[in-house]
């Protein structure tokens, strides 16, 4: 299983890599959006930026939790199934977290000039800010530490 984390692992790094794209030409550009001025290339690398970057320390973390248990305990199985198991919620809970800009903002992953990245704030939705940016930020760090829930599980 380990193997199949690595290669996970160097997938989301290549991919994250790939939506840092634009965003080298913004800034090779004086931050002018060149790629990012298009809506679906913009609001495409803020969705993979912002899951790559979970998805990766998640990953991380589960290969983490997996060599652990296997230095403890040499003789003690790894379900194969249950890691994968976590590792495909852990990821639709990311995506569909992800989406809700879409449903709640009138801007999703607007260009942020300052940055030279399309991204989100809780901050663009167009109801009630004070209720929803420690919802938000709740649902984040459940996110993160989603994986660490099952260390004596796995």
């Amino acid at each position: 299983i380990s193997n199949l984390l690595y290669t996970c692992i160097c997938t989301v790094d290549i991919a994250t890599s790939f939506a840092m794209f634009p965003t080298a030409i913004s800034l090779f550009n004086e931050r002018a959006p060149m790629w990012l001025s298009n809506r679906v290339i913009c609001c495409l690398t803020g969705v993979v930026f912002d899951n790559t970057g979970r998805l990766s320390v998640a990953l991380v973390a589960v290969l983490s939790a997996v060599r652990t248990i296997s230095l403890c305990c040499p003789f003690r199985y790894v379900s194969h199934v249950l890691v994968k198991g976590i590792v495909a919620v852990y990821v639709n809970i990311s995506i569909v977290v992800s989406l809700l800009p879409f449903a709640f903002s009138d801007t999703a992953y607007p260009y942020r000039e300052e940055d030279a990245l399309c991204y989100w704030y809780p901050s663009d939705m167009k109801f009630v800010k004070n209720h929803t940016t420690p919802l938000f930020f709740g649902i984040q760090i459940f996110i993160v530490g989603f994986p660490s829930l099952f260390h004596g599980v796995i």
